[in-house]
C-alpha cells in the first residue's frame, strides 16, 4: 500500500498533446469568424479606397548650386595666410530639405496665392484650400502647419545631392503651382542669402584691405628708407636685413593683391540675381495621378484580418469550452459582467 502511494504520488501529470488537427478544427468551427470577416474587411477597404478622392502628385527636383567663385577665393587666401576656413553648410542638400520642412518656408507657402483651391475653381491661398477661415490669423496659420506638411514629401538622394518634392492635393493645377511657388521660395532665400553674404563680405574685406594697404605703404617706406640710408650693400649683415624688408614687402604685397580680387568677387556676389538652385525636373505640365495602392492596402487588410479573425476564434473557442466544462473561473466572470451590466443604467440616470 505505501509503495503504490508514493509512486503514484511522486509521477508525474500526464502532459496533454495538442494535436494539428485541434487548431484546424477551431477554424473550421469558427469559419464565420476566420475567413467570412477579412474578407469583408479587406472588401470595405477596397471599396474605401477606390471611392477615395484622387490625388494628383506634381514632382520637382532640383540641386543646390556649388559654393560661389567669392567662396572659393576666401578658402585659397585662408590657405595661404594658414588660417582654417570655416566650413558652410548652408549648400547642403540636408538644409534645404530641412529649410522645406521649416516653419518660416511653410508659413510663405501658406499665405501665397493660387489660381485654384476648390472645386469651383476659386483663387486663394492654401489656408482656403485647407479650410482655414481667417488668413492672416495666427491660430489658423498654427493649426495649419501640419496638414500643410502632410501636402509636401521631400527626399534626398546622398549619393548626387538631388533634392525632390512631391506634391499632393486633389487638384492637378493647385499641386502644379505648390510647387512652382517651392521652388521660387527656394530661389529666393538663396538669393538673399548669397547676396547678404556678399555684403557681409565686402563690408569686411574692405577694411581689411585698408588695414593691408597701411601695411603695405609703411612696409614699402621702410624698405625705401632703407635704401636710402644704405647706398653701396657690401656688409652680409645688411644684405640679411635688407632680404627681411624685401620679403616682409612682397608678403603684404601679396596679401593687398589677394583681398582685392576677393572684394571684386563679393562685389559680384552682392549684385548677384541669377538662379541660386539648378532645377533637375520642372513640375510644369508634368502632373500625374497619384496611385491609391488599393492592391496593397486590400491586401494588407487580408492578412491583418485574417489574424485579427485567428486570434478572436480562439478566444471564442475557450470561453466555449469553459461554459461546457462550468469552469469556476469562467461562471466568476460571468457573475461579475452581469453584476456589471446591471450596475450601467443606474449609472446612466444617475
Amino acid at each position: 500500500m505505501e509503495a503504490n502511494v508514493g509512486r503514484s504520488s511522486g509521477a508525474p501529470e500526464p502532459v496533454t498533446e495538442v494535436s494539428l488537427w485541434s487548431y484546424l478544427n477551431v477554424l473550421i468551427r469558427w469559419w464565420r469568424i476566420v475567413f467570412i470577416a477579412p474578407v469583408a474587411v479587406a472588401f470595405v477597404v477596397a471599396t474605401l479606397s477606390l471611392n477615395s478622392p484622387r490625388q494628383y502628385r506634381s514632382i520637382a527636383s532640383f540641386a543646390p548650386q556649388r559654393p560661389s567663385s567669392a567662396q572659393g577665393a576666401q578658402q585659397q587666401l585662408s590657405a595661404r595666410l594658414g588660417i582654417a576656413a570655416p566650413t558652410d553648410n548652408t549648400t547642403s542638400p540636408q538644409f534645404f530639405a530641412d529649410l522645406l520642412a521649416s516653419r518660416a518656408f511653410l508659413e510663405s507657402l501658406l499665405l501665397s496665392k493660387y489660381s485654384v483651391v476648390d472645386d469651383s475653381g476659386h483663387s486663394g491661398t492654401l489656408l482656403d484650400y485647407l479650410g482655414m477661415t481667417a488668413r492672416t490669423d495666427r491660430t489658423s496659420i498654427v493649426q495649419a502647419l501640419p496638414k500643410v506638411q502632410g501636402i509636401l514629401h521631400v527626399s534626398v538622394n546622398s549619393v548626387t545631392g538631388v533634392i525632390t518634392l512631391q506634391v499632393l492635393t486633389p487638384y492637378p493645377r493647385l499641386s502644379e503651382e505648390v510647387a512652382l511657388r517651392s521652388l521660387e521660395l527656394i530661389n529666393e532665400f538663396n538669393l538673399r542669402r548669397r547676396q547678404a553674404l556678399g555684403r557681409a563680405e565686402r563690408e569686411f574685406i574692405q577694411d581689411r584691405l585698408e588695414d593691408a594697404r597701411v601695411r603695405l605703404v609703411a612696409a614699402e617706406d621702410a624698405l625705401a628708407s632703407f635704401h636710402a640710408r644704405n647706398r653701396s650693400i657690401s656688409s652680409p649683415d645688411i644684405r640679411v636685413f635688407e632680404a627681411r624688408l624685401q620679403r616682409s614687402v612682397d608678403l603684404r604685397q601679396e596679401l593687398y593683391v589677394s583681398l582685392a580680387q576677393r572684394l571684386e568677387m563679393a562685389i559680384v556676389d552682392e549684385v548677384r540675381n541669377t538662379p541660386a538652385i539648378t532645377i533637375t525636373e520642372d513640375p510644369t505640365n508634368m502632373v500625374e495621378p497619384a496611385p491609391r495602392n488599393t492592391i496593397r492596402k486590400t491586401f494588407l487588410a487580408l492578412v491583418l484580418g485574417f489574424g485579427a479573425a485567428v486570434g478572436v476564434a480562439f478566444i471564442a473557442q475557450y470561453f466555449a469550452v469553459a461554459a461546457t466544462q462550468r469552469d469556476e473561473g469562467y461562471l466568476e466572470f460571468r457573475r461579475r459582467v452581469a453584476t456589471i451590466a446591471k450596475a450601467l443604467p443606474k449609472a446612466r440616470s444617475n
